[in-house]
């Protein structure tokens, strides 16, 4: 009770609140209220400080606390954000000022290449719920700001037991977190929410990282579209790893001629592209210097 009155004493938040700093924590009438606000100060920590440096610290909650707001069975607490980043600062400690921007991009395919609509659901239901606990601003990219990372997630099971994870970042320490994973079949979505979480930290700290380093452009510039591009199915029909997958589209994206590349199937036995080319007159020739033959059927290109 104490807590409270003390809390109550306290100047009213600012109108542009930071959600990193507001905690909800459970309660009931047998907790130790200091307690529970160390826990809702660690929570901010997480939220703040990159990965590497949080095991460097703990906070008293009680010096910092700007409100708490008691309901049944849980209590909200709000921190107060420039006293708890200064005394960060001051152990050389380096806290996240703002939120880190992630527009997020989920696809998920079956073996056949099929869209999984409802897996893609739940998968960004844990995305959002991972990101309010760890304090980042997630969006779809149609409603991110435009200095938000863009960030692709290609799930594609490989048959009922594989997993393969294509991510497409512009930062190469994400894009090695994709490849293959074993699914226990008793806890998917436990897996693949371990595995989201890591990425999702781990562009969490890429995004600040590049935030602070290479400051966007704050105004978003239109890219007309481009006269005489096409649309195209290219077909593999040869087996190949995941990292020989990987390799390939990372060739073809640098085909002059080539614009955009999305997988749509990827399995170990054949693999299938859709590609935005400007012309396809190259196909031919570039895969038989690769010792492949590509031939034009009616479904798009397939190459043996």
């Amino acid at each position: 009770m104490l807590l409270l009155l003390v809390a109550g004493l306290c100047p009213p938040a600012a109108a542009a609140e930071d959600g990193r700093f507001t905690v909800v924590i459970p309660l009931t009438e047998h907790d130790d209220w200091k307690q529970k606000v160390d826990d809702g100060m660690a929570v901010v920590l997480d939220r703040l400080l990159p990965q590497k440096e949080r095991a460097q610290v703990t906070l008293a909650g009680v010096p910092y606390l700007l409100r708490a707001t008691p309901s049944p069975q849980r209590v909200r607490f709000q921190f107060r954000p420039l006293a708890v980043i200064a005394a960060l600062e001051r152990r050389a400690l380096h806290p996240l000022k703002v939120a880190p921007h992630l527009a997020l991009q989920i696809a998920m395919h079956d073996a056949s290449g099929v869209e999984m609509a409802q897996t893609e659901t739940l998968l960004r239901d844990e995305a959002r719920t991972i990101a309010e606990r760890w304090g980042i601003d997630l969006r779809e990219p149609e409603a991110a700001a435009p200095d938000a990372m863009a960030l692709r997630l290609d799930w594609r099971w490989m048959d009922d037991q594989w997993l393969a994870l294509t991510v497409v970042a512009d930062d190469d320490r994400l894009v090695a977190l994709g490849g293959e994973s074993r699914i226990d079949a008793g806890a998917p979505m436990e897996q693949l929410h371990a595995r989201l979480q890591r990425i999702l930290l781990r562009a969490r700290d890429a995004a600040r990282s590049e935030r602070e380093q290479n400051p966007r452009i704050t105004q978003p510039v239109a890219v007309p579209e481009q006269a005489g591009e096409q649309t195209v199915t290219l077909t593999i029909m040869q087996p190949a790893t995941l990292a020989e997958q990987v390799g390939l589209e990372q060739v073809l994206r640098a085909v002059p001629q080539v614009k955009a590349i999305t997988p749509l199937v990827l399995s170990r036995q054949w693999q299938r592209y859709r590609l935005t080319v400007r012309d396809t007159a190259w196909v031919v020739g570039w895969f038989a210097n690769r010792g492949m033959q590509a031939v034009l059927t009616p479904d798009g290109w397939e190459v043996r």
